[in-house]
C-alpha cells in the first residue's frame, strides 16, 4: 500500500506473472489491486492487462485522513493511505470466488501447480494455507501470515467476519478481547517467554482456532537469519550492502513455493543491487526449473 519506489509497477507485473504462469488454471486467476497510495504511475497499470484485474481506489476521502492514517511509513503520497489492515479490509468486499488470497506486493510463486495444490490443502477445519512468520518476529505460530496465503471465502464471510475480514495491525485487539494472556498465547501458540507482538493479520488465528477452524503453515526461511533448508535464497546472493534482513522463503513439503523479497516499499527496482540479483534468480530459477519465462 506504500509502494511507491521507482519501479514498482514493473515489479508488480512480474509478481503477477510468476503467480499467472505457474498457476494450472490462470485463466481463474483474477487480481484486485488497491490503488492507495498517490504516486502510483496509473498509466504504466494498463500494461496490466495481460491479466484479468480489477483496480480499486481505496485512497482515504476528505474527512478521514485524521481518523485512519497512521505515520510509521509517512511520505507526502501516502497522506491519503489507508494502513494495510484496513486497505484489505476495503478489498475483501470485492471478493467474491470461493477461494481467495493474499499477496504482498514484492512475494513471488516459484511453484508449478501452487493453485491445485493449496486448494487441496483446504479440507475439513482448514479454512487458510500458505506463508507462515519467521520464528524471529514474536508472533502467532503454525498458522498463515498475509504474504502469500489462500483462504476459503464462504467460511470467512458467513462463519467468521461477515463483509471485513477483520485484519488488525493494531495490538490493542488483544487488550480487548476477553480472555487472559496465558489463554490467549495458548490459542495463538506463541511460545512461553515471549513478548507477543502484533502486526496486519494478528486477529486471524485468534478468530479461526476459535471457531472450530485452523491453518497450515508454510515455514519461512530467512536468507539473512541463515535458516538451514534454503533452496532458492543461497548465501551466494548477499552483498556487502544488500538489505536482506526479511528476505525469505517459504516452503511446504521440502519445496519452495514463495520468494519475499521484503521491503519492496523501499527499494528502487533499477537501482536496488540485491533487487537486481534477485529477480535475475527468480527468472533463471523458473527457467530452469519449468522451462517458463518470467
Amino acid at each position: 500500500s506504500y509502494y511507491i519506489e521507482d519501479g514498482c509497477e514493473e515489479l508488480l507485473k512480474i509478481v503477477m506473472d510468476t503467480y499467472s504462469k505457474l498457476s494450472d488454471n490462470p485463466e481463474k486467476l483474477e487480481f484486485i489491486i488497491g490503488i492507495n497510495c498517490d504516486g502510483i504511475k496509473e498509466d504504466q497499470l494498463k500494461d496490466y492487462q495481460n491479466y484479468k484485474t480489477q483496480m480499486v481506489d481505496i485512497r482515504l476521502k476528505e474527512g478521514e485522513i485524521n481518523k485512519f492514517q497512521k505515520q510509521i511509513h509517512f511520505k507526502p503520497h501516502t497522506v491519503k493511505s489507508r494502513c494495510h489492515g484496513d486497505a484489505l479490509n476495503q478489498l475483501f468486499k470485492y471478493v467474491n470466488s470461493r477461494f481467495f488470497m493474499t499477496v504482498d506486493s514484492d512475494c513471488f510463486c516459484v511453484k508449478k501447480g501452487w493453485d491445485t495444490i493449496m486448494k487441496k490443502l483446504l479440507v475439513g477445519n482448514i479454512i487458510a494455507v500458505g506463508s507462515g512468520h519467521h520464528p524471529t518476529l514474536y508472533r502467532f505460530r503454525n498458522f498463515p501470515a498475509i504474504y502469500s496465503s489462500m483462504y476459503l471465502t464462504k467460511e470467512w464471510k458467513e462463519k467468521i467476519s461477515g463483509t471485513d475480514f477483520a485484519f488488525d495491525d493494531d495490538p490493542k485487539f488483544m487488550r480487548e478481547i476477553n480472555i487472559n494472556q496465558k489463554e490467549l498465547y495458548k490459542i495463538l501458540q506463541v511460545p512461553p517467554g515471549h513478548k507477543l507482538t502484533s502486526d496486519t493479520g494478528s486477529k486471524l488465528p485468534y478468530l479461526a482456532r476459535t471457531n472450530g477452524f485452523d491453518g497450515i503453515e508454510f515455514p519461512s526461511l530467512r536468507l539473512k537469519a541463515k535458516s538451514k533448508g534454503r533452496k532458492f535464497l543461497t548465501d551466494d546472493l548477499i552483498g556487502k550492502n544488500d538489505s536482506i534482513k526479511r528476505t525469505e522463503e517459504f516452503q511446504y513439503n521440502g519445496e519452495v513455493y514463495f520468494v519475499h523479497l521484503a521491503d519492496g516499499r523501499y527499494r528502487r527496482m533499477n537501482n536496488d543491487e540485491f533487487c537486481k540479483k534477485f529477480i535475475k534468480r527468480l527468472r533463471s530459477y523458473v527457467k530452469k526449473k519449468y522451462d517458463i519465462e518470467i
